[in-house]
């Protein structure tokens, strides 16, 4: 099993890096039982909350306490996605 840390390390690798000068970060975690949701944005939006700085399309990121990875939506709120991923659903 993976701690927190390391899936955040697997959803910063994921996201990569934006196009701009800039970085993502993560800006809240949803602990649920055998799994976290990691919420990301660009730094610059955080730091100056410009929204010619914030991101468009991204999706929530789920990561297992055995490091499989899921990517959410956009479309529905995050408990939409949720119920999917504990269904079994989340392609």
């Amino acid at each position: 099993m993976i701690n927190i840390e390391d899936a955040k390390n697997i959803v910063l690798k994921k996201v990569g890096k934006p196009p701009t000068n800039d970085e993502f970060i993560i800006t809240d975690v949803i602990e649920k039982n055998n799994y976290w949701v990691f919420l990301y944005d660009s730094k610059k939006y955080i730091e100056t909350q410009d929204t010619s700085h914030m991101l468009l399309g991204n999706a929530p990121i789920i990561v297992d306490y055995f490091g499989n990875v899921k990517e959410t939506g956009t479309a529905h709120p995050i408990e939409y996605y949720l119920l999917l991923y504990e269904n079994g659903e989340l392609k």
